[in-house]
């Protein structure tokens, strides 16, 4: 068997714990690649691709960590704190496992365990990974300008010399040239964010988001809701796959929100404006919250409501028709709630376990996409057999076309199984399932942040 070495040329077959090493530093540099992008806030359906998941024997390294919070694997970050024999990596995998559950506060934590004891080992590698998880769970605090000022320190401190130590191997080039951090520094941060409240239910129905005065574009399904801004009425879709509240322009400009130089990665289209504004209170159902961050881009797209915003409202239920806010008394749920991101922050989405075919995935769960599934890579080359399709997509930064191949395939989604046309995307990584509203056909998802749970039950509304 021959392999491919970093600069693409073939060489003969070697010993397999030779290709074993090589395959994992080439799975580090896809890591450390993948760990620094900065995408799209609140894209609606776009899905980033993480690295190729690491084999077993990988798993008792820095990189295994990286990899198990960009899949959202707390089984992986749990066992590895129990197994692995090296103190830092341990702290490491504690900071990601609460990443993953989504608890910053205890993320932040381990990982201040963790810079402590890599600057003793004199690893600054490692030092890097674990305060960049310790900024990025700043954005799920809604604290984007302390974001910004971590961001900073990592770029003007240690890691220049990182880069100059390993070179082009070590290339983190979103992190060098990403996001316009100046943009963010005029924010105040005076006040923290309000506290959740608890109160009784409030039932907000979707509706097709209405295209006007604050709405360029209507070409998502029935997900959106009504918000209230000051005296400015809008709607927006529950998005748990984007991580921050984003305003399309004109909405944000009724909102006295104006855009400002570009802070997100860059666009595809250059035209694209976007900054950060705070609304001073945001009314959802009967809560209202204060000081809320939001990204406001100048692109045609909806209004969406991010997951670091729907998280503060301690207790959700979605279906089909409409999503609950509060009331979590009445609810029994003691599946733990989890997500997957990169280390940095600016990628949160939840997760929600399924079967495809028989074999239980952890999908991203994206309340912003209006269908059922679709799956990113392939199972076999059966996958994309087939007519290809193409689709515009609606992302933060406009839309896209992409393709696909529809394949039929039997789904459970913990309550009914049935089988479902599935959207095939071919990926260089592995295989990544994306599941929308739809797939929640018969059945409601709770999430309880206060929590940290979640479960799907049969909607008890929905005749059979």
């Amino acid at each position: 068997m021959s392999y491919h070495s970093m600069d693409g040329k073939t060489e003969a077959p070697t010993s397999p714990r030779r290709a074993r090493a090589l395959n994992l530093r080439k799975a580090a540099c896809r890591a450390m690649s993948a760990l620094i992008v900065l995408p799209c806030l609140g894209s609606t359906m776009a899905f980033a691709q993480a690295s190729e998941p690491l084999e077993p024997q990988e798993m008792t390294d820095r990189f295994g960590v990286i990899d198990a919070i960009e899949r959202g694997d707390a089984v992986a970050l749990s066992q590895l704190m129990e197994t692995s024999t090296k103190p830092a990596i341990r702290a490491f995998a504690e900071a990601g496992l609460y990443r993953v559950k989504m608890d910053p506060g205890r993320s932040n934590e381990a990982a201040a365990t963790c810079i402590s004891l890599s600057r003793r080992a004199n690893d600054h590698v490692q030092e890097l990974a674990c305060t960049m998880i310790q900024v990025g769970n700043f954005l799920l605090e809604e604290r984007p300008v302390a974001w910004a000022t971590g961001v900073r320190h990592i770029r003007q401190s240690f890691y220049p010399d990182l880069r100059r130590q390993y070179g082009p191997l070590f290339a983190l080039r979103q992190l060098e040239n990403g996001v316009d951090l100046d943009a963010i520094a005029h924010l105040a941060e005076a006040a923290p964010p309000s506290a959740t409240k608890e109160g009784d239910a409030t039932d907000l129905p979707f509706h097709k988001i209405r295209k006007g005065e604050l709405n360029p574009v209507s070409t998502l399904g029935l997900t959106a809701v009504d918000l209230l801004s000051g005296p400015t009425a809008f709607d927006a879709i529950p998005d748990t796959a984007g991580f921050m509240t984003l305003l399309n322009e004109p909405t944000a400009r009724a909102l006295g929100i104006l855009p400002g130089p570009s802070w997100l990665s860059p666009a595809r289209d250059r035209s694209v404006r976007s900054s950060l504004g705070v609304l001073p209170t945001l009314v959802i159902g009967h809560d209202t919250l204060s000081r809320v961050p939001v990204a406001v881009v100048s692109a045609a797209t909806p209004n969406i409501l991010g997951l670091s915003t729907l998280r503060r409202l301690g207790y959700i239920s979605l279906s089909m028709r409409h999503m609950s806010v509060g009331g979590r008394q009445h609810r029994a749920c003691s599946r733990p709630l989890t997500m997957r991101s990169d280390l940095i922050g600016t990628n949160a989405k939840v997760m929600i376990p399924i079967k495809v075919d028989g074999k239980p995935v952890n999908a991203v769960f994206d309340s912003g996409f209006d269908g059922e599934l679709e799956q990113y890579g392939i199972v076999d080359p059966a996958d994309l057999a087939g007519t290809k399709k193409t689709v515009k997509v609606a992302t933060a930064m406009g839309q896209v076309d992409t393709k696909y191949v529809e394949r039929a395939k039997r789904v459970d989604n913990g309550v009914s199984e049935r089988e479902i046309v599935v959207r095939t995307r071919p990926s260089d990584g592995a295989v990544r399932y994306v599941a929308g509203m739809a797939i929640l056909k018969g059945a409601v998802m709770d999430l309880d942040f206060v929590s940290g749970t979640a479960c799907v039950r049969a909607d008890a509304t929905v005749t059979p």
